[in-house]
């Protein structure tokens, strides 16, 4: 989290004119991410819900407001909500770094199968964003599995030609 308070609570002044402004859900979700920055938690829980029961979000801005309540949980420390938020998010669009942030909670539970098969299929779904790989080779190799390890290398290389 950012600890510069002053700028923080500038930056959230101008998301807040923006969305009086233009009235746009990204706005909207913007001010969700900017209050949990300032460690205000319930308050970006309440802005993730109204773009979640908004009749008119489609599933790629629901998505996205699952994502911000899959983090505000990480954050919080409550790993087993932010799988069920992350969840929610894929169900609706799957995303590289939705499945990544699932596989980072599923480290954290000792879940280490899930959390591959969430990198795998970011690598999948966007080869060029790099997060996933660093963790595959990660834990490839501290299981000792080196076809797999020289597989990330691989698939990481043939990504940057």
């Amino acid at each position: 989290m950012l600890k510069d308070r002053a700028y923080l609570e500038g930056s959230f002044s101008e998301i807040q004119r923006n969305k009086r402004q233009s009235n746009s859900y990204l706005a909207l979700l913007l001010e969700g991410f900017s209050l949990m920055q300032l460690e205000s938690f319930d308050k970006a829980r309440d802005i993730f819900q109204i773009i979640i029961n908004d009749p008119e979000a489609d599933a790629g801005r629901a998505a996205m407001a699952y994502d911000g309540l899959g983090i505000l949980e990480s954050v919080r420390g409550n790993v087993t909500e932010a799988v069920a938020y992350y969840n929610k998010s894929i169900d609706l669009r799957e995303s590289s770094m939705t499945l990544y942030n699932l596989g980072m909670a599923y480290l954290s539970l000792g879940m280490q199968k899930n959390a591959v098969r969430c990198f795998e299929k970011a690598v999948k779904i966007e080869p060029e964003f790099e997060p996933p790989y660093f963790m595959l080779r990660f834990i490839y190799e501290k299981s000792g599995s080196k076809s797999d390890v020289q597989r990330i290398k691989r698939l990481y290389q043939k990504r940057k030609e």
